[in-house]
């Protein structure tokens, strides 16, 4: 976690963020510079928050030209359905609870099978469900 008032820069390389309460990587800072190659991230209330840059999270997936997708049909779960489909696409989420913290860091929608058909739930221990990165 990066606090602030923070301006460090901070190199990344070969980690893995694993089941994190709330963030994989937070940085309160937005003079603080987070870098490196993709890091392995899952099981966190969400991967990425703050001002950290979306290609810091290694994909579950890699994205696709598909604009529509859907899950558990496509994908057996959301994040790897945000990860697959293409920006501005749309993902069509089966009536069902689904479990997860989930990082959406590109233009999307989400269109679940009604309000009370389908659930977006936290994990167990989590306290996050979406976070949305502000920057690539």
């Amino acid at each position: 976690m990066i606090r602030k008032e923070a301006t460090a820069t901070v190199e990344l390389s070969g980690n893995r963020f694993l089941d994190n309460k709330e963030c994989g990587i937070w940085s309160f800072s937005e003079k603080a510079h987070v870098q490196g190659p993709p890091q392995e991230m899952y099981g966190n209330g969400a991967d990425l928050c703050g001002f950290v840059p979306s290609s810091l999270r290694k994909l579950l997936t890699s994205q696709t030209s598909r604009t529509h997708v859907s899950v558990p049909e496509d994908y057996p779960s959301l994040q790897e359905a945000i990860d697959a489909v293409a920006p501005g696409g749309t993902i069509e989420v089966a009536a069902g609870t689904f479990e997860g913290g989930l990082t959406i860091w590109k233009p999307l929608t989400l269109r679940g099978a009604g309000r009370e058909k389908t659930e977006l739930k936290v994990l167990p221990g989590r306290e996050l469900v979406i976070w949305l990165c502000r920057k690539p």
